[in-house]
């Protein structure tokens, strides 16, 4: 069975919040796998309401210095971090991203793709971390309409946006996307 499971192609969401996302694809793709991480210790999530579909593993657990992502080098085909920096902003957490990317490029299978969704004001801390690992990335902003389906983090930020105040223009919606 192991082995079943992983030809399977593994899909990674890290800071994941509730979950609902990813949780609802797990449904809608029994013949994939998910993992979802929730790097926010201090957060009470975890998706009770409901049992989790068999093909999704739900880990909690912080991602720094000390604690790596539990699983495999080149185990996963797709990672997502839809507004992980942005929470990571400021202070000594900061110093996080390079650690947070670094971890989803390592689980990262050859040939698969990372999928970094922040808000444009992020992308100046951003570019310098993904340029010292890695040299294949693309940066292009998200259509709101886009944003606003992805994740509820990013339809906050795509709706800040959308309000006009000259102080949120930083917050377009910005997609990276990195090839391993």
């Amino acid at each position: 069975m192991a082995d079943r499971e992983e030809s399977k192609e593994t899909f990674l969401d890290i800071g994941a919040g509730f979950g609902e996302r990813f949780i609802q694809r797990a449904k809608e793709n029994p013949d994939k796998q998910f993992v979802v991480v929730e790097p926010e210790t201090d957060l009470d999530v975890f998706p009770i309401k409901e049992a989790l579909p068999e093909n999704l593993k739900w880990i909690k657990g912080k991602i720094d210095e000390r604690h790596h992502l539990p699983l495999r080098d080149s185990s996963i085909d797709e990672a997502n971090l839809d507004c992980v920096l942005f929470y990571l902003a400021g202070d000594e957490k900061q110093a996080l991203f390079p650690k947070v990317i670094s971890e989803a490029l390592r689980v990262l299978k050859k040939g698969g793709v990372l999928y970094i969704r922040e808000p444009k004001h992020m992308l100046d801390s951003i570019r310098p971390v993904l340029q010292e690992l890695t040299s294949e990335f693309m940066v292009s902003p998200i259509p709101i309409d886009e944003a606003k389906e992805r994740s509820v983090s990013l339809k906050e930020i795509a709706l800040e946006y959308e309000s006009g105040r000259e102080e949120l223009k930083g917050m377009q919606p910005y997609l990276i996307t990195v090839r391993k």
